[in-house]
């Protein structure tokens, strides 16, 4: 859940909340936390606590092209394509949540459809740990009215097995999520501040989003 961003970024991590969290005692627990604190995947500040990590933009470049390259490589291969089955509904999205759910629906499909499994939760994987970074860009109106343009643009060139267009839809579709990077994880860093984080309501959409289910 830490390294997947299903808390805030820099959201303090209280030992007692994690243990309800998974159902389990406080001392594996700490146990646990002290061990992510030693191998770096959170922070540990002394007099302070458990904090998850920061935004990293080039954590999040990275991953982003390598989810779009194990798409590529799907969609590049026609007998894969050719099996392919269509898993969205036939609902239009109305939200940035709607338009979420729809591509990360079609990304889970396409990444399974090779048929690898370690491939299919590499992919699982890298739409996890975007997921924070992916559902903050969406709430600006006209990147979700593109993403959701862009989604159902691509199920269509599936269906069809135009392997060449769907390619292009994921090529343009990568460029226009990476030039909004930078702007979107500056974004994050000053909604996670560590000064907020005690503050912040509990209803917020972004946290009702990423809360464990």
């Amino acid at each position: 859940m830490c390294l997947e961003y299903r808390f805030w970024p820099r959201q303090q991590l209280l030992v007692d909340d994690l243990a309800t969290l998974v159902h389990s005692s406080a001392t594996p627990v700490r146990e646990a936390v002290a061990r992510l604190a030693g191998e770096g995947l959170i922070d540990a500040i002394p007099n302070r606590g458990y904090f998850a990590k920061a935004l990293s933009a080039a954590d999040m470049q990275h991953n982003i092209a390598l989810m779009f390259m194990l798409l590529r490589n799907v969609v590049e291969r026609p007998d894969i394509l050719a099996a392919w089955k269509d898993p969205a509904d036939d609902r239009s999205p109305h939200t940035c949540e709607d338009a979420m759910a729809a591509s990360e629906l079609l990304f889970r499909g396409l990444a399974a459809l090779g048929g690898n499994q370690a491939l299919t939760a590499q992919g699982n994987r890298i739409l996890d740990f975007t997921r924070f970074v992916r559902r903050l860009d969406l709430e600006e109106p006209r990147a979700e009215a593109s993403m959701r343009a862009l989604t159902e643009d691509l199920r269509g060139r599936l269906v069809e097995g135009d392997a060449a267009a769907a390619r292009a839809i994921l090529d343009a579709t990568e460029l226009e999520v990476l030039a909004r990077l930078g702007a979107v994880v500056a974004e994050g860093l000053v909604r996670s501040m560590p000064d907020d984080v005690d503050t912040r309501p509990t209803a917020s959409p972004v946290r009702a989003f990423l809360a464990p289910s």
